[in-house]
């Protein structure tokens, strides 16, 4: 099974790619936009809605979760 699925085959260029959230990880900058903007739209930073988006999935597969961040968590440069 691919590490990231149909994400990761994708035939974009290094320089379709930018960094998220100040690490060393680099994204599309299509979906960079996108989630941004998602995020923005729910009032929190990308890096919070990505969590939120993985512990959801996490909780549709069976994992039982206790929680996972409260509001004003995270903070930093890139977040």
């Amino acid at each position: 099974m691919p590490r990231f699925g149909a994400y990761h085959r994708s035939q974009a260029t290094r320089a379709d790619r930018v960094p998220f959230a100040g690490t060393d990880t680099r994204i599309l900058s299509d979906f960079s936009e996108a989630l941004h903007q998602e995020a923005s739209r729910l009032g929190m930073s990308s890096v919070e809605y990505a969590l939120l988006a993985a512990s959801e999935k996490m909780q549709r597969a069976g994992r039982k979760l206790s929680g996972l961040f409260e509001i004003d968590d995270l903070s930093g440069e890139g977040i």
